[in-house]
């Protein structure tokens, strides 16, 4: 058997660079107010114009069957 001249290599020291650590920051969400350019419907247009809408239908389906 042939022995040979085996040296122990101690393993060099891992440097891991550090990370900066960074925490996320949660900004505050601001509501837009109404605009100058929005359109304001009233309620009342909402109950009014299928009424109407309804209204003018009857009429006109009743008379082409009458």
């Amino acid at each position: 058997m042939v022995k040979g001249n085996y040296v122990e290599v101690v393993p060099s020291v891992l440097v891991v660079p550090q990370r900066k650590i960074s925490i996320a920051k949660l900004e505050t969400i601001l509501e837009e107010g109404p605009q100058q350019s929005d359109v304001i419907v009233p309620k009342r247009l909402f109950i009014a114009l299928p009424v109407f809408l309804s209204m003018i239908l009857y009429f006109l389906l009743y008379k082409s069957i009458a």
